[in-house]
């Protein structure tokens, strides 16, 4: 098992599940279950994070910043796998 961005090894200690993901090979469906390591989490989160925010109208009013679930969940993703 490997990370998806990095390609370090891990192990069930290490990996962070990343959900079913559906695709296609050869034209058939198949499922596959990603992992990745806690400090890519970070850093793929933080980089949504900052896309996020600079297109995000509910994000760009300070006031309304924490009703938005997307720009919310993306800065818990940081906080909680930055460690």
């Amino acid at each position: 098992m490997a990370c998806v961005w990095d390609g370090i090894n891990l192990t069930p200690a290490t990996a962070v599940d990343l959900g079913v993901h559906s695709a296609s090979r050869a034209g058939e469906p198949v499922s596959w279950y990603p992992r990745s390591c806690r400090g890519c989490v970070a850093l793929q989160a933080h980089r949504g994070l900052l896309t996020h925010a600079t297109t995000c109208t509910v994000c760009a009013r300070e006031e309304t910043a924490a009703s938005c679930g997307l720009g919310r969940g993306l800065y818990r993703l940081v906080r909680e796998y930055r460690r």
